[in-house]
């Protein structure tokens, strides 16, 4: 059975070179699985060096391009270049009923108000009425000159690029991700993302290449094209500059002429990713990065002994005792309720057996007493780790082995960045057992995923079962976490030896 993809509406200018504009738009979609449907808004005559001019689409015919795709429900809606204010407003009605009718819809807004070539293409006037189209949005994603403008401020600074942003933000009442490419403050090309008080401080080395046309159109409609996906804001935009820095590094030229930026498929190298900075981070400091994400401590976190394999996760002692007798080599304790001293208990009773058994045993959360115990590792979740409530270098320094949860490429940078022993991801299937901060990456996002990684384990987990762990094995991961399909089978001995031999295969 065919799969129907996502639906995207684009409105944006036609590029006669093909380098920007609806062109680039969809060689983006395509690269990111969407159908595309299109409103022009003008045709221009340009290539890569200039704009020689503009004839803006009439009102009447704007209109009836709407009507036309009306019935082709987007889940996402991308918009660049508008060639006038009657534009602009017909836009703002269009988007302000659409989001009425879909409240989850996302819009994109790459503000179109002054091209690469140096064309001014907007106003005062023009900026004013901006405001109330970007009301209608979820993200605007303006380059540092398109910034000045619609802020009314020079940008000097890292400093005054957040400020510009935020005020942009707080004015709009959406997220702005402020493009840093135009600036000189660095060796490295540093974005930022406001996001209602949670900044993104993004940052990766800059491109040397002439061949840089569409780079906003096509960065604003791949993270337009993953929201349309379901990806997560921050997803979204981390794996759109990773798009970006792909296609400038592949990109070429045109003749005699500098080219587009190259629209060869999604990233999947791990050095195309951007990284992403903290308030630990020396380019995190001079953006004020709201994030406390640590970097990794001195000492290096231990190496698993073996791969994760068949990896159950339990909340008591004597599911861990059944386990080990069964010969599982991998397991996580996950206790989530306990009164203090009867969770002591079970975590030193764990460990010491699970050592006779020279397994591999998890502590979920309590690092503390996985210190205290000698466990051969700690699982934690991301939340606790930015809230700065782990000594990262005590876990570090006493050996134990430290797991880390992700749930998209964004975690997934930031656990990469720990170097830790393994990375979990997922939750790959909808799952019961525990609420989820996201929908299910499904199994080609997740062996997307896969390739950006190259030297830590990957374990897979959420809603894996004897049906699907074969294609989640084949699809890269070194160990399946396992929490239903275990707890609920009536001969979980068997149970056991389908998943290993599966595994094993």
């Amino acid at each position: 059975m065919n799969k129907q993809k996502p639906l995207m509406w684009i409105i944006a200018g036609q590029d006669s070179s093909g380098g920007a504009g609806i062109v680039a738009d969809l060689l983006t979609t395509h690269d990111f699985d969407v159908t595309p449907s299109v409103v022009i808004s003008a045709l221009t005559a340009q290539n890569s060096q200039q704009l020689l001019g503009v004839e803006p689409c009439s009102v009447d015919f704007f209109k009836l391009q709407f009507d036309a795709i009306a019935m082709l429900q987007p889940c996402a809606i991308k918009v660049g270049m508008l060639a006038n204010l009657e534009q602009v407003d017909v836009l703002t009605q269009t988007l302000h009923q659409l989001k009425r009718q879909q409240p989850d819809l996302k819009v994109v807004i790459d503000p179109v108000l002054v091209s690469s070539s140096g064309y001014n293409l907007g106003d005062v006037e023009r900026v004013a009425r901006f405001d109330r189209l970007f009301a209608e949005a979820d993200l605007i994603t303006p380059n540092i000159p398109e910034l000045m403008t619609l802020t009314d401020t020079s940008i000097h600074s890292p400093e005054d690029l957040v400020k510009a942003a935020q005020q942009l933000a707080q004015r709009c009442q959406c997220a702005v991700l402020a493009k840093g490419g135009d600036s000189s403050f660095g060796e490295r090309c540093v974005d930022v993302l406001c996001h209602f008080g949670s900044e993104l401080v993004l940052s990766a080395p800059r491109i040397d290449t002439a061949h840089s046309h569409g780079t906003g159109c096509s960065l604003s409609s791949a993270i337009a094209a993953m929201l349309a996906h379901g990806y997560s804001l921050f997803d979204a935009v981390v794996a759109g500059k990773a798009y970006i820095s792909r296609g400038l590094r592949l990109a070429v030229g045109q003749n005699s002429l500098p080219g587009a930026v190259a629209h060869w498929g999604r990233a999947d190298q791990f050095a195309d990713y951007p990284v992403i900075e903290s308030s630990k981070t020396e380019i995190g400091r001079r953006y004020s990065a709201l994030s406390n994400w640590p970097v990794a401590p001195q000492t290096a976190f231990a190496r698993l002994d073996e791969q994760p394999g068949f990896y159950p996760l339990v909340d008591c002692f004597e599911w861990v005792e059944k386990l080990l007798h069964a010969g599982v080599r991998t397991l996580q304790l996950r206790i989530k309720e306990m009164a203090p001293a009867a969770l002591k208990h079970c975590i030193f009773q764990s460990v010491q057996l699970a050592k006779q058994y020279r397994a591999q045993l998890f502590i979920n959360d309590y690092w503390q007493l996985a210190i205290e115990a000698g466990a051969y590792g700690v699982h934690l979740g991301q939340e606790d780790i930015a809230a700065n409530a782990v000594d990262l270098e005590a876990i570090a320094r006493a050996g134990i082995r430290l797991g880390v949860s992700s749930h998209g490429e964004y975690e997934l940078l930031r656990a990469l960045a720990l170097n830790p022993s393994y990375v979990a991801m997922g939750q790959v299937f909808a799952t019961q057992s525990k609420v989820m901060p996201s929908a299910a990456l499904g199994l080609t996002r997740f062996r997307q995923l896969c390739t950006l990684v190259d030297d830590c384990p990957i374990v897979a987990i959420g809603g894996i079962d004897l049906d699907n762990a074969r294609p989640v094995i084949e699809a890269g991961a070194d160990g399946l976490a396992v929490v239903s399909a275990l707890s609920q089978s009536h001969a979980y001995l068997e149970t056991i030896a389908k998943f290993n031999d599966i595994i094993g295969e």
